[in-house]
């Protein structure tokens, strides 16, 4: 059973930039949905019940150096992050940045999300990589995500223009991420979803030294089953799987909603991951937990924030 040390990591995953979803037009306002006073609520709170890190997804929220023809109204300034991030920092807040590199969630990467792959796409993920790790400073992690990249994952009703890389392409920008994430000195962290779907391939193309988040929002936690989508036994048996072979998880557990639950909410997600996996896994392998609220940082969703960080404060309490 794993029993939390001093280092053992709270955090929360808030979305800075949220352009990572749709390409629809009337889905990519021209201003940044983020609120600033809801954003100083949440980080306050985050602090004051003990939560040590937080992973900001940037997406569309920075002006690059490199690129600031990704930036949109209200994108930060290199410095207002800087200043930010040190904020962060003297609140005892870890902050970890977080570029999604997944095909289905790199809306904000403009018009070089539709050029996977190719040369001009490399150099502008290389450049955003570095822009983002000189602003942070040097931090411990940086996520990639890379999830969720399959045809089937992205709807029509989502995507005017939907592509994803397949077989070895898909393992070759893989490594092309882990590299440049190495090169600035952090750590790759990334979602595990390559595992559920190349068990066998997974554990050779994929270093130990990557973290991994997997996540299972699922109600179910009996190994048994019944549990509510086909698919759920997979993910939920992910955890002890990776930490067989040997990799460091930072799991990821939610108070969102999937569609097929008929209940107005989850709240048992994150409390059941938390007890699952720490009697599961190894004290070796588990290294904190994340809770996802999956929700924007802007005001009308600042109840749902504070619902997530009740369920996280009771596990940290416990």
């Amino acid at each position: 059973m794993a029993t939390p040390g001093r280092d053992f990591i709270w955090s929360a995953l808030l979305h800075v930039g949220s352009r990572m979803w749709h390409d629809h037009p009337a889905d990519l306002p021209d201003t940044l949905k983020f609120d600033d006073a809801t954003y100083q609520t949440i980080t306050a709170r985050m602090a004051q019940i003990g939560m040590n890190m937080v992973v900001l997804d940037v997406g569309e929220a920075l002006i690059y150096p490199s690129h600031p023809e990704l930036a949109i109204k209200g994108s930060w300034t290199p410095e207002k992050m800087r200043v930010e991030v040190q904020r962060l920092r003297n609140m005892g807040l870890e902050p970890i940045p977080k570029l999604n590199f997944s095909t289905c969630h790199d809306i904000w990467l403009g018009e070089y999300s539709r050029m996977v792959s190719t040369p001009e796409y490399y150099q502008v993920c290389a450049d955003v990589i570095r822009d983002v790790a000189e602003v942070f400073g040097k931090t411990r992690f940086f996520h990639i995500g890379y999830d969720e990249e399959r045809v089937t994952e992205q709807p029509p009703r989502n995507f005017l223009f939907a592509c994803a890389r397949q077989g070895e392409l898909w393992w070759h920008d893989l490594q092309f991420f882990l590299d440049k994430v190495g090169e600035t000195g952090a750590r790759p962290w990334m979602w595990a979803d390559g595992f559920w779907h190349h068990p066998d391939l997974f554990p050779q193309r994929v270093p130990r030294q990557v973290l991994l988040s997997n996540w299972y929002y699922g109600r179910t936690f009996k190994e048994e089953g019944p549990f509510e989508k086909g698919y759920e036994k997979v993910r939920l048996m992910a955890y002890t799987a990776l930490d067989k072979l040997g990799y460091e998880q930072v799991p990821c557990a939610t108070n969102w909603l999937p569609r097929y639950f008929d209940t107005p909410k989850n709240l048992v997600n994150f409390p059941m991951t938390v007890d699952y996996c720490r009697c599961k896994l190894s004290s070796r392998g588990l290294k904190g937990f994340m809770m996802a609220p999956w929700t924007s940082t802007q005001s009308a969703d600042l109840a749902h924030w504070n619902e997530a960080l009740d369920l996280v404060q009771r596990q940290i309490g416990g």
